[in-house]
């Protein structure tokens, strides 16, 4: 695998510069674009050669382009995507294989490879994907970076080819929590609101069981550090949320928000088996 000062992520499809329409609340901030989403005058390829050449280059924006647009973020390229984003590993036969920064010999997870390669890789700051059987939520995983998956058709698709228009939908990769967050909050159109409070975490047991031992002691970490009884299935114990900061709180309460809006809510953990 070959990289580039240009692109590090090995992911892009064409490297763009369009320019922010006006300010907003995205100012700064670059983004990607999945090559299943319309970037008007360059053509969508779908993941494959034969889709682009056999379409005309599109006249307008996808509208979650446009959105993203008009609130101050600039598009820097358009990126990978599986062959008509079928593939969750993320190896493209045309385009080759993104990088995956956090572990470079290894696929970065698909179908939205190029966008989480090119959000790992520094190349932007988020990217504006999709997803349909867990194109944001592999990739995310695998790269280590914030992905989120929206209520089924909860952003605009005018302009974006879906793998299944049953469940396909518009996300967001970013490489920091509150980047996810803003550019979400643009895209559902969603002002600030307060976090509701949940009552249950349940813990898969049997998929806890099969995982790797450094996962099972991280995911005990953090159990621990919530529980604040001894019963064994189903403990109490409280979160402390703020705009800058999530954290656990355990039984010595040593952890401290810095934001102003903090707010300490229960919830019982189950653990369940299938």
């Amino acid at each position: 695998m070959l990289t580039s000062p240009i692109d590090p992520s090995v992911g892009l499809v064409e490297q763009l510069d369009l320019a922010p329409l006006r300010k907003g609340a995205l100012d700064g901030l670059r983004f990607t674009v999945k090559d299943n989403i319309d970037l008007a005058g360059y053509k969508t390829s779908y993941g494959s050669p034969a889709w682009r050449d056999g379409h005309l280059a599109p006249f307008h924006n996808a509208l979650c382009v446009d959105q993203l647009l008009a609130a101050g973020a600039r598009c820097v390229g358009k990126v990978v995507a599986d062959e008509f984003t079928y593939s969750l590993d993320g190896e493209s036969f045309y385009f080759g294989t993104p990088r995956n920064a956090k572990a470079p010999d290894r696929v970065p997870g698909g179908s939205s490879s190029g966008s989480a390669a090119s959000v790992a890789n520094g190349v932007a700051d988020f990217s504006l994907c999709t997803d349909a059987g867990g194109s944001i939520r592999v990739p995310a995983s695998l790269c280590g970076l914030w992905g989120m998956r929206p209520s089924l058709h909860r952003i605009s698709e005018a302009g974006v080819l879906p793998f299944q228009p049953s469940v396909s939908t518009v996300g967001v990769l970013a490489d920091r929590f509150e980047v996810l967050d803003a550019a979400m909050r643009v895209l559902l159109n969603s002002p600030a609101s307060q976090m509701p409070s949940p009552r249950r975490i349940f813990v898969v047991q049997d998929a806890l069981d099969i995982s790797d031992s450094a996962v099972r002691d991280q995911v005990g970490i953090v159990l621990a550090r919530i529980s604040t009884c001894d019963a064994p299935s189903a403990r109490t114990g409280c979160f402390r949320h703020s705009r800058d900061r999530f954290c656990l709180a355990g039984q010595t309460n040593r952890c401290v928000s810095r934001g102003n809006n903090a707010t300490t809510i229960s919830a019982s953990i189950c653990r369940i088996r299938g």
